[in-house]
């Protein structure tokens, strides 16, 4: 899928940057996959979003970010990634 058809779900507003945890990973410079965070109490947070680029699917970066979140979100006092 071109990337001008999910610009919508791609861009996030300062609002949004304000009000949840975004966690990138880089290569070569530049942004290739994404997730932000919601907490929700003080034991939950949601995962807002998750994005991984084409080139990337299948290669277990989706699984190293929730990895990540897990053991951010542990050291922050969550139980639940929702």
């Amino acid at each position: 899928m071109p990337a001008a058809a999910c610009r919508t779900e791609l861009t996030h507003s300062l609002d949004d940057v304000c009000s949840h945890f975004f966690y990138l990973a880089e290569a070569h410079h530049s942004v290739v996959d994404f997730y932000a965070l919601t907490k929700l109490c003080l034991a939950a947070v949601e995962l807002e979003a998750l994005f991984v680029v084409p080139s990337s699917i299948g290669k277990g970066c989706s699984r190293k970010m929730i990895e990540h979140a897990k053991k951010i979100e542990g050291h922050r006092g969550s139980k639940v990634i929702i």
